[in-house]
């Protein structure tokens, strides 16, 4: 059980421990980034008189805690999708939720799963859905659009449009969903963070969809993450946010702060500076 920070409230992360006594005499309380990307937390064990450390690393235990029933909403309570740092890790979990969330009724309904297949950019499994779902109203004419190809412009457009006219009826997760089959997951992300208010979900989509190098997943952790660490004065997701920008020197500032215990710091990043212990815009 660990702290999450973004959502405010206890969160399940895997642990491992190893013992670092005879490397360090203070390690209690300290903290790094591994160069793996994995984050480090001293912590003590006085029953056993002994320092150890936990780190988080692959959450590879919290799906079995769902006994493979795992779905976005338990993912979203781990934050497993912001700490994963395996690419082929990332994709094959977010496929076990694409999976849960097609099976989470006894209906299934492929419309559940949308999101999530499209991210991954399996269109072909959900057409496959699509047509055992002989009981949806929507399955003739969702089959006929499916099977088109969204590189040509003029369907791209028409995934647009389906995407707009799917916000006017406030079907939101839809919506964003189609936004991806027409090629545009900064619109998809956008309806993720203002309708569906679900940080963690445009992050995963994003990285899911277009890689940790891309533009959109910069541009969200630039203007969506950071200042909400600025807000919040939260230095973890400070740090996390810029680890996934690469800039592991602005990391360490920050961690390096929250440490010392020094309440201002010149350091500035993404039109971003730490001030008199909150972020500020510069």
């Amino acid at each position: 059980m660990r702290y999450d920070y973004l959502n405010k409230g206890p969160a399940w992360a895997a642990i491992r421990e190893f013992n670092i006594r005879d490397l360090t005499p203070h390690p209690i309380g300290d903290s790094a980034w591994l160069g793996g990307g994995n984050l480090i937390i001293g912590a003590g064990n006085q029953l056993r008189n002994q320092i150890q450390w936990a780190t988080t690393g692959l959450p590879s235990t919290i799906p079995g805690q769902f006994h493979g029933k795992m779905q976005w909403q338990h993912a979203r309570e781990s934050g497993m999708f912001m700490w994963m740092t395996d690419a082929i890790a990332l994709k094959a979990q977010f496929e076990n939720i694409a999976r849960n969330e097609y099976t989470k009724s006894d209906m299934k309904n492929p419309v559940d799963c949308t999101l999530f297949y499209l991210a991954l950019r399996k269109k072909a499994v959900l057409q496959g859905l699509w047509r055992m779902a002989a009981w949806n109203r929507e399955q003739s004419a969702t089959m006929k659009l499916l099977a088109n190809n969204f590189q040509d412009k003029k369907w791209k457009t028409a995934a647009l449009k389906n995407a707009y006219a799917l916000l006017g009826r406030r079907r939101h997760e839809y919506a964003a969903a189609f936004f991806l089959l027409g090629d545009c997951l900064k619109d998809a992300v956008n309806v993720i963070l203002n309708q569906l208010k679900d940080l963690q979900l445009a992050i995963a989509v994003t990285r899911v969809y277009e890689g940790e190098h891309g533009p959109v997943l910069r541009e969200l952790l630039q203007d969506k993450v950071l200042p909400l660490a600025a807000q919040e004065g939260n230095r973890w997701l400070a740090s996390w946010a810029f680890w996934m920008l690469h800039r592991r020197d602005m990391a360490e500032v920050v961690k390096a702060e929250k440490q010392s215990g020094r309440g201002r710091s010149t350091a500035t990043c993404c039109g971003c500076a730490w001030r008199d212990e909150e972020w500020t815009r510069t």
